[in-house]
């Protein structure tokens, strides 16, 4: 999406980098996490620093590329299959290199894992929009979610962004 949540884990990775304070500046602040069920929910505890900071991913990229741009050589490499783990997924990339993740997100239904014995993917849809200027910006990060489908939204300074995720186009 074009905002990035960034969670306490990766902003003590950010500070070991040097960009936790521009990133905390470039973004937002979030203090608390709602979900529809109430134990899912989080709230800051402590005053002092951010435990979740919004950013816009134009800003992210932007502050890397002048503090590491020079230095960072990229090599793309595709994805050629998605394995289901206990821990989570494996996705094996060209050239044979494997490597474990919690989660993936992608576009080419031909990676994923099938669902059944008919041999197709489960088709996955992901919509990603601003939320509507008509309609009041809700002040915190709000999540809901169950077996088929997932809504996120993250306010960031200009307004919030809304992904919605779905098995299936309904």
């Amino acid at each position: 999406g074009t905002v990035i949540p960034i969670w306490r884990p990766g902003l003590d990775l950010l500070e070991q980098l040097g960009l936790r304070r521009p990133v905390e500046a470039a973004g937002t602040s979030l203090d608390e996490l709602r979900c529809i069920e109430p134990s899912q929910s989080w709230t800051k505890k402590t005053p002092s620093r951010p435990s979740l900071v919004a950013v816009r991913r134009d800003r992210l990229t932007s502050l890397f590329d002048r503090r590491f741009g020079s230095r960072i050589q990229a090599i793309d490499k595709s994805v050629a299959s998605i394995q289901s783990t206990d821990a989570g997924v494996c996705a094996s990339f060209e050239h044979g290199v494997s490597e474990q993740f919690d989660a993936v997100v992608t576009t080419d239904p031909t990676i994923l894992p099938r669902d059944d014995d008919s041999g197709q993917p489960s088709l996955i849809h992901w919509w990603s929009f601003d939320w509507p200027a008509t309609v009041p910006t809700p002040d915190s990060a709000m999540e809901v979610w169950d077996h088929a489908s997932a809504a996120f939204i993250v306010p960031n300074d200009e307004s919030a962004r809304v992904s919605l995720v779905a098995r299936n186009e309904m």
